[in-house]
């Protein structure tokens, strides 16, 4: 319910504007709100049910949103700040812990389908959106570089509160 009553916030912003939406449905303690339980699978992990709801919420948030006339001219970026338990080896570590995915959607766009593997990192974001939006910015991160960039991409971490990663493609540096 929260993410309809999102859209209806945005309906009341000028146009340009920038919206952030920030959500723990997905994260410890696994809550699912009054009146959803039982909706979603239990599937084989406790997160395995929020996830359901937290999908279901975005379905109807973009249910919603595409009515809206900003829609069509609007960049959608989801990404996560971390993941969480895991069944897949493959991520079950210290590196696999930040590997999250970045979707960006912006339905006025015609553009090839890209998908790129790159190594990117949050501080990313930024320079991303303006790239996408024609926005000029000199002033951000100097670790901000566009996931739109023709580079292979790094990252750094601060993992744990214990070491610092340095990650490529190739490497990760502690």
């Amino acid at each position: 319910p929260f993410l309809q009553f999102f859209v209806r916030e945005l309906n009341g912003l000028k146009e340009p504007f920038l919206g952030g939406f920030f959500s723990l449905s997905s994260h410890q303690p696994y809550s699912i709100p009054d009146g959803f339980e039982g909706k979603f699978p239990k599937g084989t992990l406790e997160i395995h049910e929020s996830i359901g709801y937290a999908d279901d919420s975005l379905r109807k948030f973009f249910d919603e949103a595409k009515k809206q006339n900003w829609f069509k001219n609007t960049v959608f970026l989801i990404t996560a700040d971390h993941t969480s338990k895991l069944e897949t080896k493959k991520f079950n570590n210290q590196i696999g812990k930040y590997r999250v995915p970045m979707l960006i959607y912006s339905p006025g766009t015609t553009w090839e389908d890209v998908e790129t593997k790159k190594v990117t990192q949050h501080s990313d974001i930024p320079r991303t959106i303006l790239d996408l939006t024609g926005i000029s910015g000199e002033e951000l991160p100097a670790t901000s570089v566009s996931v739109l960039a023709g580079d292979t991409g790094a990252a750094i971490n601060y993992a744990d509160g214990q070491d610092y990663l340095y990650v490529t493609r190739e490497e990760v540096l502690r």
